[in-house]
């Protein structure tokens, strides 16, 4: 579905018939696969909430074995559906407070952006954010700034 989303093929039909399958195989499923799975369904602007809630079930399990960027790609995709899933937004955000060292400016930027996008105020992890962001600022683009002011403004 990866594939079909950075070529920007919607085929209702076929996503329907991988949301299907991809629920019957998200046990075997590994970060990198709910990720990008999360991703595609999102850049192609197609909600599916059984699947969605199969990955939100299936990163929480998974989240400390997650990268920076799965979490971020995850958190993105639900908040691009509006998908207020807040088991999974109080996992990934405990989970990024733990890990924020190891966020680039892009990741950060994301993850206030998704938050704000879907109006959910965590104080914690927006101040997490402010926090790691200061010292990292001279490697932010403008965009990753843009957002990341948005998103506090925002909340």
């Amino acid at each position: 579905v990866w594939a079909f989303a950075t070529l920007a093929v919607k085929d209702e039909p076929l996503l329907e018939a991988i949301a299907e399958q991809a629920m019957k195989l998200m046990k075997d499923y590994i970060p990198q696969d709910i990720g990008n799975t999360a991703w595609a369904f999102a850049k192609l602007n197609y909600v599916h909430e059984p699947l969605f809630d199969a990955l939100a079930a299936a990163a929480i399990r998974r989240l400390p074995s997650f990268i920076a960027q799965e979490i971020t790609n995850t958190a993105w995709a639900f908040a691009t559906l509006a998908i207020l899933h807040q088991p999974l937004l109080d996992a990934i955000s405990a989970e990024s407070i733990r890990r924020f060292k190891e966020y680039d400016p892009q990741a950060l930027s994301n993850m206030a952006w998704a938050y704000a996008t879907l109006g959910v105020l965590d104080a914690p992890l927006m101040a997490a954010i402010s926090a790691e962001s200061i010292p990292k600022l001279r490697q932010f683009h403008s965009q990753n700034m843009g957002n990341t002011a948005w998103a506090l403004a925002k909340l």
